[in-house]
């Protein structure tokens, strides 16, 4: 398996950096209309789910 990182600085409050990155309605706003499912447990899958080039993913 290969692993990659990167580091971004984002110059916004941390809260809505954490908005943009659990809330499903930002989700759906900066990730092209993709439908984030999840019940935010520990270990429980989040399914993102939308279409791509008219194929539904």
């Amino acid at each position: 398996m290969y692993e990659k990182s990167a580091n971004i600085l984002i110059d916004a409050p941390l809260a809505t950096v954490w908005d943009a990155l659990t809330s499903p309605p930002m989700i759906e706003r900066y990730f092209f209309g993709t439908k984030l499912t999840t019940d935010w447990r520990i270990d429980a899958p989040m399914v993102f789910r939308g279409e791509y080039q008219g194929e539904t993913l």
